[in-house]
């Protein structure tokens, strides 16, 4: 992933990476199943078609094997007038109120107030200069993908021009769905980097309230000293815990629509050094988050169970149903579903980029909260491109290309649930 370099970097290997974690595609096992089910095998005893070697020639009947995807997390997806080239983003950091220079400031009143007496002017044009910090996003990744058109060698495996052409349809169909897993996954990598980057900054103690243990919560808030992470499905945990577990996230919620220096990264006084700013009055960058502006992504077990014992009798009392509410069913690989390992790059308080040390391992992450503004995907200069046709070899080439950026920003307010 290209991190704030002005370079464009090939994301193929990348994608196909994640791919292959998310779809569990390391390998198939297949264990005594064939006594029991009906196995589609890629093994047909008839001629192939000569080009694809696939399709069985004259068959009487042919279904066409393919359906829309419905890809996920698609309030991570921005256009590219919000995030689609060099970026720059302007946040102001909050500073100390003044006096009112308009009534006496001697409480006792004793003496004349030093701004209320003859001979003295009180002087309105002093200057408060804004204490802005200006971030920056940029640099990119491109990649490609193609599929080749043929003219008339598929004609032996179909018996009608309307099944060539339900063929072609369905071939245009999974390049479409691949696009959109590939989507879905860009904005895994967006996710799961400031996943990592907040506990990597907690480890360091920065940042900690962006992390939160809710079984060390619900301990300290209940008494409780038996859950677990392997035992708060058990019947003698869920029905206490997941109803206050998702009390607790209606209260967090709450809090972070406050506007607060909290469950974001505070940028150093040293940023506005030097530009004539009186650095004591600077209180730090605040930010609130209301319920319609959040991303609230929980991992589906968690969820599921919220559903099925909470929201059926509260749910039209809480700020979730505000928020673009989401169950996740893996973070990074679908045969880890709570698992998250990643060496993130983030931002430190100086405004540098700071990438861990050694790799992020968290086992149980059961949620994040965060900023529509804190992570996503911005995708630009898309289009889909035909070759001339091929007169010799009979075909003719499309070709998809996009450029993408998965982003953070960690000046946004968000919060990591986990279980440890």
């Amino acid at each position: 992933m290209s991190v704030n370099a002005m370079q464009f970097e090939q994301a193929a290997g990348l994608m196909n990476g994640i791919l292959s974690d998310a779809t569990g595609a390391g390998g198939t096992q297949i264990t005594n199943l064939g006594e029991y089910v009906t196995v589609g095998t890629t093994l047909l005893q008839m001629a192939k078609d000569p080009i694809l070697r696939a399709l069985n020639q004259m068959f009487q009947r042919t279904v066409i094997g393919v359906r829309p995807y419905d890809e996920i997390l698609t309030g991570m997806e921005v256009n590219n007038e919000a995030y689609g080239s060099i970026v720059r983003k302007l946040n102001w950091l909050d500073k100390t109120m003044d006096n009112d220079h308009g009534y006496p400031i001697n409480p006792v009143l004793t003496a004349d107030p030093a701004d209320i007496k003859d001979g003295v002017s009180v002087d309105m044009y002093v200057q408060n200069k804004d204490a802005v910090v200006q971030t920056n996003f940029y640099g990119a990744n491109v990649f490609s993908d193609w599929r080749t058109i043929y003219d008339d060698q598929l004609k032996s495996a179909f018996t009608s021009p309307a099944g060539m052409s339900e063929f072609w349809a369905g071939s245009a169909m999974v390049m479409n769905n691949k696009l959109k897993q590939v989507r879905e996954n860009q904005k895994r990598v967006a996710l799961n980097n400031l996943i990592g980057g907040r506990i990597a900054q907690a480890a360091a103690n920065q940042n900690t309230e962006c992390v939160i243990d809710v079984l060390a919560a619900y301990k300290a808030a209940t008494g409780n000293a038996t859950i677990t992470a392997a035992n708060w499905q058990s019947a003698a945990e869920i029905k206490d815990f997941v109803p206050w577990l998702y009390g607790f996230l209606n209260t967090l919620l709450g809090y972070m629509r406050n506007r607060s220096m909290l469950y974001h990264t505070q940028l150093s006084l040293d940023n506005v050094a030097g530009r004539g700013i009186d650095q004591n009055k600077v209180l730090g960058l605040m930010r609130q988050t209301s319920p319609r502006d959040a991303r609230v992504y929980l991992l589906s077990e968690i969820a599921n169970q919220i559903d099925s014992q909470v929201m059926p009798s509260t749910y039209h009392y809480d700020l979730l149903r505000f928020t673009d509410y989401e169950r996740i069913d893996f973070w990074q690989s679908i045969t880890d579903p709570g698992s998250l390992t990643v060496t993130p790059t983030y931002l430190n308080a100086s405004g540098g980029l700071e990438t861990a040390e050694e790799a992020v391992e968290e086992e149980h992450v059961i949620g994040v909260i965060f900023d529509r503004d804190a992570a996503g995907i911005s995708v630009f200069d898309e289009g889909t491109y035909s070759t001339p046709y091929n007169a010799r070899g009979r075909y003719y080439n499309q070709w998809y290309h996009e450029t993408v950026r998965f982003w953070n920003d960690f000046t946004e307010n968000s919060v990591v649930l986990v279980m440890r």
